[in-house]
């Protein structure tokens, strides 16, 4: 895979996890079934970083909640390594 394509891979697992965060905060507002806590993570782990802090940040979700954000911090670190192995590889 070139550069350009792992780019646009990394950009694309970001917009996800931004969509994931959101469609959260969506069903949240509705009193609807939602996203799980791990299911977040996971696409914060998977290389979403970004844009889960993004989402996070944009539209105040899981900011308060104190026991997500000692799981979400080493989530984003991972996801940080897992971006990193996709642009190096």
């Amino acid at each position: 895979m070139n550069f350009e394509n792992r780019m646009l891979l990394i950009a694309a697992l970001n917009v996800f996890a931004f969509m994931v965060f959101a469609w959260d905060k969506l069903q949240a507002r509705r009193g609807k079934r939602r996203v799980s806590e791990w299911r977040l993570l996971l696409v914060t782990m998977a290389g979403g970083e970004l844009g889960a802090v993004t989402a996070m940040a944009l539209i105040r979700h899981k900011t308060s909640k104190r026991s997500f954000q000692w799981k979400f911090y080493p989530s984003f670190i991972i996801g940080l390594a897992v971006s990193y192995a996709i642009i190096t590889a």
